[in-house]
């Protein structure tokens, strides 16, 4: 089933879930250490090893020079809730509509 992602916690709330599917398999105990994965170029910790568009992310993220930080912070966050939107995630309006296989 397809979604299509209509705000930006959707998107967050997306990239999020991708960047833990590795851990949650046992492939990794930190997001962050997958390899073959774009989650270590979101954060900023290397170059994309293929071009990457991340202007809808960085404007999830707040557009400002550390939208990275944030990013890292929601993918390191403990998954309690704490640091996740707090807005209903599928009525939020989103500036770019996004689709998920």
């Amino acid at each position: 089933m397809t979604r299509e992602i209509t705000s930006d916690a959707q998107l967050v709330a997306a990239c999020r879930y991708l960047a833990l599917n590795p851990v949650d398999a046992g492939l990794v105990v930190d997001p962050l250490d997958r390899p073959w994965s774009s989650t270590r170029a979101h954060a900023g910790l290397e170059e994309p090893r293929i071009p990457l568009v991340e202007s809808d992310l960085r404007s999830a993220f707040g557009d400002g020079d550390d939208w990275r930080e944030r990013y890292r912070a929601q993918i390191r966050s403990t998954g309690d809730g704490a640091s996740l939107p707090t807005a209903d995630l599928w009525s939020t309006p989103c500036r770019t509509t996004w689709q998920t296989a």
